[in-house]
């Protein structure tokens, strides 16, 4: 419980403090018509498939915790968690290059 409420904490303000400010931008893979957003509790899923296997089938609980609140922060504090494959837009890009 205490990695899930560290995770959790840690990954808001690193979204505050950086993603929310510009220093780092949203991961977007551009696969012609269409993008996919590489959501942190994707990420999250694949580090700890990763390491479950890698590790043999063992992963401490305090690590399990922590990417777990990571992975919450993404489902809870945002409504387009599940929005995974996005038309890509080109007149959007467009605008705002011009």
């Amino acid at each position: 419980m205490v990695g899930l409420v560290v995770g959790y904490f840690a990954c808001k303000f690193y979204y505050d403090k950086f993603v929310e400010t510009g220093k780092v931008d949203l991961i977007f893979i551009d696969c012609g018509k269409w993008k996919v957003h590489i959501h942190h509790w994707i990420m999250g899923a694949a580090v700890l498939a990763l390491v479950w296997v890698l590790d043999y089938f063992y992963l401490p609980k305090f690590f399990v915790g922590v990417v777990a609140g990571v992975m919450a922060h993404d489902i809870y504090d945002f409504n387009d968690w599940y929005k995974v494959i996005l038309k890509n837009d080109k007149k959007e890009e467009l605008v705002s290059v011009n």
